[in-house]
């Protein structure tokens, strides 16, 4: 019986965490923009928080961020990089699909494009975010 209440509990603890977040629409992504934001070339490092996330971040235009040496384990429960102008995560906006994978991430490049109607000064700071447990498991700040 006290086993029962435990899971039901945590059951509706995991539920309430995190929103669900819709995958990425591919046709909804900014193709062509400029380069005259005031964040095009700043760039920033994740700070690791867990699953060994590391990586340079740099806006390389008006809608478009590269992710280099990107590092991370790519396990937890739904695990997008969100991107926000406050490090609000559970508010912010989800930049790809689940990147959970078998193997995980080793020092690659990793390229962003920007949903429309979303700016450079929308997503001024990235997370690595559990989205399952509200979780940030690295940060960083264009």
């Amino acid at each position: 019986m006290m086993r029962a209440l435990i899971l039901s509990a945590l059951v509706v603890v995991v539920s309430a965490c995190g929103m669900p977040v819709e995958d990425i629409d591919q046709d909804s992504l900014q193709t062509e923009c400029g380069s005259d934001h005031p964040l095009v070339g700043s760039s920033g490092s994740f700070e690791t928080h867990f699953h060994g996330v590391a990586g340079t971040v740099t806006a390389v235009d008006d809608c478009t961020i590269q992710i280099e040496n990107f590092t991370y384990d790519g396990t937890g429960l739904d695990v997008r990089i969100i991107g926000s102008p406050d490090q609000d995560w559970n508010n912010g906006i989800a930049l790809t699909n689940d990147l959970r994978q078998s193997g995980g991430y080793d020092k690659e490049s990793l390229t962003l494009s920007l949903p429309e109607g979303v700016t450079l000064d929308d997503v001024q700071t990235l997370s690595v975010w559990c989205v399952t447990v509200s979780e940030n498991f690295g940060d960083a700040a264009l």
